[in-house]
């Protein structure tokens, strides 16, 4: 044993230090009202008139959580951690209609450009 009285191979762990992530605030991001266009199947035997044909019409309410050139991710609650809750991934090309219900901070892509 050493003076500090660890053995003289023990490996003491420097302690962790993590950098804090910058906290997304509700303030930050744009409120939004999203139609969108999504696929639908059906697990059951059909007769040809009930097969329903089409993409079926869905609608959103979230805050702009992040974008990118293909797509958004919609938050629907956010706690003060913060972490997020009803979080959904909707590609652009899907999207039919955007309304901004309530203007963020964050700068919105203008349609065809990237975030």
């Amino acid at each position: 044993m050493s003076d500090s009285g660890k053995a003289p191979n023990e490996i003491t762990s420097a302690p962790v230090i993590r950098k804090p992530r910058k906290k997304k605030l509700v303030m930050d991001m744009p409120l939004l009202y999203v139609e969108w266009e999504d696929h639908h199947s059906q697990n059951s035997w059909q007769l040809d008139e009930e097969i329903e044909r089409g993409p079926c019409l869905c609608r959103s309410v979230g805050w702009l959580y992040e974008e990118d050139d293909k797509g958004m991710i919609l938050v629907g609650s956010v706690s003060s951690a913060p972490s997020y809750s009803d979080t959904r991934y909707l590609l652009k090309s899907c999207i039919t209609n955007q309304v901004v219900l309530s203007a963020g901070k964050k700068k919105l892509a203008k349609k065809g450009e990237g975030a």
